[in-house]
């Protein structure tokens, strides 16, 4: 009969013949004395189930350490502990947060095969579950089962191939900068490197020289010849975020790039062939732009080669929740407390929400309820989202201030790009008290 590999962490004290007996149970316990020589079968061993002694005696920062290396892994763990140490608020804590179950010692070898046995088949369950579901991104990077996004998948191969500039749109938040980057690693053009450009964010009386470059001495402050981020694109995927926004002058300069293949630095004389994809992307219609004089019509159709729409989120049925599983696998590793899905109230809140801000806003909704979970699932008042009845989500005072802190954290970072020193201005406070503002909310610069 097949045996299913168990790690047991613990002192070789409290490794009793019980714990051995389970090696004649369908049972193959390996035992680990230190956390490291935990991560070392770990690298080797595939585990599901894991059994840990808990001991009240250990110093403070030991059962801090065990308690943040049981949350990273992906097992499912059982504490083995004496009765009397379940009074413990470090031990207690530590079990709510990272144990699926617990056995009180003198161990019960019976008892604990059926608890081993019973935990087992449910992590199984869920492991075939998320099998079936699952839909992490693969070759374009993205996530969805839905007809609509098979629809874009297809798209997205076909317009790889095609050498013509492509014009993306969609609402904000539905994900695309992450088609274009798609496009690129999809393309002839994925050996070369992929240039974005933010059109709203970079200052009208630079955008010139952001995009072509400059000349030495071309004009105050020009100390050294600079290539602009076409230039820089050579051979590669040159990425024009929210076109919608270019200043009607830059319009005319880009047309005469993607008429000629050629630029010109400014205070250059020189025409500098660049070959590159063009892509575009925009969530303001332009063909209505065009119509009232806000955009060239000559530009629309020269980027309008080939068009990709991205669906919004409410078009792509249950999505939803397959990306918030993604999200919260991404987010749950970055605390202690061990936080292993969702309830089937906020399941159905999920699905049910329209989204408005599409995946941008369910990214940031999961992100936030990861930090606010006190419980092992998330549920609809941590997500801060109506429930699918009729009834308020009551929050407390505290956190509805820190819900409401985070949101605005999350909107001035978006609005700067991720750029802490511009996200502080917006906010009107020092580079220093936003560091302090993200640590609070267990946010990372590189990940904000």
């Amino acid at each position: 009969m097949e045996q299913h590999p168990l790690l047991y962490l613990g002192p070789n004290r409290l490794a009793t013949e019980d714990i051995a007996k389970l090696g004649r149970k369908n049972w193959r316990v390996c035992f680990a004395q230190t956390i490291g020589e935990a991560e070392k079968l770990l690298r080797d061993k595939p585990f599901v189930l894991g059994l840990v002694a808990l001991d009240v005696s250990e110093k403070s920062s030991s059962l801090a350490d065990l308690h943040t290396f049981l949350a990273r892994t992906n097992l499912e763990w059982i504490g083995l502990v004496e009765p009397g140490w379940l009074a413990s608020e470090p031990i207690m804590n530590l079990i709510r947060d990272v144990c699926s179950d617990y056995h009180t010692v003198p161990v019960d070898c019976e008892r604990l095969i059926a608890i081993l046995g019973h935990i087992h088949g449910m992590a199984k369950l869920r492991r075939l579950e998320q099998r079936a579901n699952d839909h992490w991104p693969g070759a374009l990077g993205m996530i969805g089962s839905s007809p609509n996004m098979q629809d874009l998948f297809r798209h997205i191969v076909r317009a790889a191939r095609i050498d013509a500039p492509i014009l993306i749109t969609g609402e904000s938040g539905t994900g695309k900068e992450l088609v274009a980057r798609a496009l690129h690693q999809q393309s002839e053009f994925a050996g070369g490197p992929f240039v974005v450009v933010h059109c709203p964010a970079i200052p009208s009386a630079l955008i010139q020289s952001e995009l072509f470059g400059h000349e030495k001495g071309a004009f105050t402050g020009a100390h050294a010849r600079r290539q602009g981020r076409i230039e820089m694109a050579q051979g590669g995927t040159f990425f024009l975020d929210e076109i919608g926004d270019l200043p009607s002058d830059l319009q005319a300069n880009l047309l005469r790039f993607l008429q000629e293949k050629t630029i010109r630095r400014v205070g250059g004389t020189e025409e500098i062939a660049v070959r590159a994809r063009i892509i575009a992307a925009t969530h303001v219609d332009l063909e209505k732009a065009t119509a009232e004089g806000g955009f060239r019509l000559d530009l629309y159709y020269r980027l309008n080669g080939f068009s990709i729409r991205v669906p919004s989120l409410r078009e792509r049925g249950h999505d939803a929740i397959l990306l918030a599983k993604y999200f919260l696998e991404q987010f749950r590793g970055q605390r202690q407390r061990r936080v292993r899905g969702f309830t089937r109230q906020a399941i159905e809140a999920i699905n049910g929400y329209d989204w408005p801000g599409n995946v941008r806003e369910l990214k940031h909704s999961i992100r936030r309820a990861v930090f606010m979970a006190e419980k092992p699932h998330i549920d609809v008042a941590d997500l801060n989202l109506p429930r699918p009845t009729a009834q308020p989500v009551l929050m407390s005072l505290r956190a509805a201030r820190d819900a409401a802190e985070l949101d605005v954290i999350h909107q001035a970072l978006e609005s700067a790009h991720r750029n802490i020193s511009s996200a502080a201005d917006k906010l009107g406070i020092t580079r220093a008290t936003l560091y302090r503002l993200m640590e609070k909310h267990g946010l990372q610069p590189d990940s904000a």
